[in-house]
């Protein structure tokens, strides 16, 4: 991976996370304590099996501020939620936009440009592995929700992930015109499954360094996606992660 490609990646924070400094609304801050601490234990421990009480107590508040800020646990795990991944989907589009703008004819041909592979799987999986280090029990939240007894939660993730894959889906079938469709959405689907498989292991190691490991997955699954057709098996994508 390139140097020009890892300077792409922005660091983030979510869309509810701010500094807070001694002016900050009380509202605000409660809030943000309660979304902190319900990530920190959903991840540690899962949806199901936390509970307000336990969520409260960690943050030092009073039950009820749970259903005056956020209406019921549900609705505080999609907040949660919400705050990251809008922010990631975001920045994976960011970066698939600059990967298509790299590959535009400077002469206007009209023909539609053809993303560098390496680049469209840098912005699928990128921002994401990085994500791990920066929020590691979101990361571990987001690859437990498949499983959550509450299957709308998943559902709500999986949907707002729905544009996200489409666009994907079509750039790295443009960059890989041997495949059928079909394979194309496996592929997608295998490099959906290992960031679940790294963000199921957050917090990761202190000896895991951002840069290694992006250099690792981008090399090792971009020469799986240069591999030559096997099969026109079809696999339904899950626009998962």
């Amino acid at each position: 991976m390139s140097t020009a490609q890892s300077g792409l990646v922005r660091p983030y924070r979510g869309a509810a996370e701010t500094e807070m400094g001694p002016e900050e609304d009380s509202t605000g801050g409660v809030r943000l304590r309660l979304l902190d601490t319900a990530e920190r234990l959903f991840g540690e421990h899962g949806v199901a099996e936390t509970s307000v009480r336990a969520i409260t107590a960690a943050a030092g508040l009073s039950v009820a501020l749970v259903n005056y800020h956020f209406g019921s646990k549900e609705n505080l795990c999609r907040e949660v939620v919400e705050r990251r991944q809008g922010p990631l989907n975001a920045e994976r589009l960011r970066l698939l936009d600059a990967c298509y703008a790299r590959a535009a004819d400077p002469g206007d041909s009209g023909r539609p440009p053809v993303p560098d592979l390496e680049g469209v799987l840098h912005a699928l999986a990128v921002p994401a592995l990085l994500l791990g280090f920066e929020h590691p029990h979101f990361a571990r939240l987001a690859s437990r929700l498949r499983l959550d007894p509450d299957r709308s939660l998943w559902r709500d993730y999986r949907g707002r992930q729905q544009e996200l894959a489409a666009r994907f889906r079509r750039a790295l079938g443009a960059g890989l015109p041997h495949l059928e469709e079909a394979e194309v959405a496996a592929c997608l689907h295998f490099v959906y499954g290992a960031i679940a498989r790294v963000w199921a292991h957050c917090p990761l190691p202190p000896e895991e360094t951002p840069a290694a490991l992006f250099a690792r997955f981008v090399t090792f699954y971009g020469a799986g996606l240069r591999a030559p057709s096997t099969s026109s098996h079809d696999m339904t994508d899950r626009s998962s992660f």
